[in-house]
C-alpha cells in the first residue's frame, strides 16, 4: 500500500469539496512536528474519521516517534479501536458538549493556563478566521441587548475579579490611550447623566 499516494489523495478530496455541516476537525497537512505551520495552505477540515485515518497513514509515512505517538493519542487505550468508532465517540462528544458554557465551574492550574496563553500568541491567524470571530462594525439587537442586561443587573463580582476587570481595563488604556477629544466627550456624557438624576 501506497500510504503517501493514499494520504494525498485524502487531503485533495478534503480540499476540494464544499463546506461540511457535520462535526470536523482541523487537521495541519504538514504535521508541525515535521516543520508544518499554521498558514492556510496547510490546513483543511476533516471528518472526525477522515482525520482518525490521515494520522494513521501519517504515522505509516513518517514511522517516528512523534507521529507513531499522535496517532497513539487518536487511538485511545482501547484494544480495538478503528476510525469508525473515533468518528462516533468525537461526534456525542460534541453533542454531549452543546450548552456546557467553557466547561463552567472547572478551575485550570496556573501552568495550564499560562500554556494555553503562551499557544495562542504564536497562532497565526487567517483573514477567514478575523472575519468570522470578530464582532467589529456589528450591533446587537435590542432583544439580545435587553438579554444580557437582564443576566448582568445585580451581579456581584468577588473582590479579586474586580481587581483582575481593574487591571485589564487600566493596561487596555496604556496600550490605547483616551485622546483628549474623547475625555471631553465622556465629561460631557457624565455630566448630561448627573443633570438628569437631580
Amino acid at each position: 500500500m501506497n500510504h503517501q499516494k493514499v494520504y494525498e489523495a485524502l487531503i485533495n478530496k478534503a480540499k476540494n469539496r464544499q463546506k461540511l455541516n457535520e462535526y470536523q476537525e482541523l487537521h495541519h497537512v504538514l504535521p508541525k512536528s515535521m516543520g508544518g505551520s499554521d498558514v492556510l495552505d496547510n490546513l483543511v477540515f476533516l471528518t472526525a474519521r477522515e482525520h482518525f485515518i490521515a494520522h494513521a497513514l501519517l504515522a505509516h509515512i513518517y514511522d517516528n516517534n512523534q507521529m507513531w505517538s499522535a496517532f497513539i493519542i487518536m487511538k485511545g487505550r482501547e484494544q480495538y479501536f478503528n476510525s469508525r468508532i473515533y468518528e462516533i465517540a468525537k461526534k456525542n462528544k460534541s453533542k454531549a458538549m452543546l450548552g456546557n458554557q467553557y466547561a463552567k465551574g472547572i478551575k485550570l492550574p496556573d501552568h495550564v493556563k499560562d500554556a494555553v496563553r503562551e499557544s495562542n500568541k504564536k497562532r497565526i491567524r487567517t483573514q477567514k478566521m478575523i472575519e468570522k470571530c470578530t464582532f467589529a462594525g456589528k450591533n446587537h439587537t435590542q432583544e439580545h441587548k435587553e438579554y444580557i442586561k437582564e443576566k448582568m443587573t445585580g451581579r456581584q463580582f468577588s473582590e479579586e475579579t474586580r481587581q483582575k476587570m481593574r487591571e485589564a481595563q487600566r493596561k487596555r488604556f496604556e496600550l490605547n490611550p483616551i485622546s483628549n477629544e474623547t475625555r471631553q466627550k465622556m465629561s460631557k456624557f457624565k455630566k448630561k447623566e448627573e443633570y438628569a438624576i437631580n
